[in-house]
């Protein structure tokens, strides 16, 4: 019952608004972690037993857990009035997303259903198809982590974690992932939970990815 509530707040969030025309160039060019990341698949993550949140600006930023995922954006509400994203076919992907093309840095969130996946990256080539523009140059967690960071910067505010590789071949990357989940998810008597995953190019941050589940 829980999950078919959250699946139909999430259902009535996206049609309150006009219907995005699917735009599969924008979907592919959307950064993540690695092609066919699942957080969850990773045995690796450390239980870090806190929820969190992006922040925009230097005001304080706080991570109030509700059964709407947009918590996970915290104070940056200028995402909802990104560009539109529509793209997949069975479950189609709906969100929306912004670009900052001075400082090549994408911010979105994705999802269909009961999981939303809400994103931070740095070194993002320019969009495939217009994308509104804001300056994202100063969004981090509301732990203070930012794009650039180093592996130690990340554990000195979420813990020591577990290195381990995501992607093959040349697009291998180390990643460090967090989560609130005390056991794997799929037997977890946890509602919802969150996994807060770190990539690394060049020993920095180079993209933040915030998974919400239900």
């Amino acid at each position: 019952m829980k999950r078919t509530l959250v699946t139909l707040a999430v259902m009535v969030a996206f049609t309150l608004g006009a219907t995005p025309m699917p735009n599969e160039a924008l979907g592919r060019w959307l950064p993540n972690v690695a092609p066919n990341f699942v957080p969850w698949g990773q045995a690796k993550a450390r239980y870090a037993g806190r929820f969190d949140s992006f922040a925009c600006g230097t005001g304080p930023a706080q991570t109030n857990v509700t059964r709407e995922f947009d918590y996970a954006i915290g104070t940056c509400r200028i995402l909802q009035k990104g560009t539109t994203l529509l793209f997949g076919s069975g479950e189609p992907q709906r969100g929306r997303v912004l670009y900052d093309s001075a400082h090549r840095i994408a911010l979105y969130c994705v999802g269909c259903c009961a999981g939303r996946t809400y994103a931070l990256a740095a070194g993002v080539a320019k969009p495939p198809a217009p994308v509104i523009s804001a300056d994202l140059s100063a969004v981090r967690t509301a732990r203070g982590a930012a794009l650039g960071m180093t592996m130690n910067d990340v554990a000195a505010r979420y813990g020591k974690a577990v290195p381990y590789s995501a992607g093959s071949g040349d697009s291998i990357v180390p990643v460090v992932s967090y989560t609130t989940f005390s056991s794997n998810p799929i037997h977890s008597s946890q509602a919802c939970g969150q996994y807060q995953t770190f990539v690394f190019r060049n020993k920095k941050v180079s993209l933040i990815q915030i998974y919400v589940g239900c």
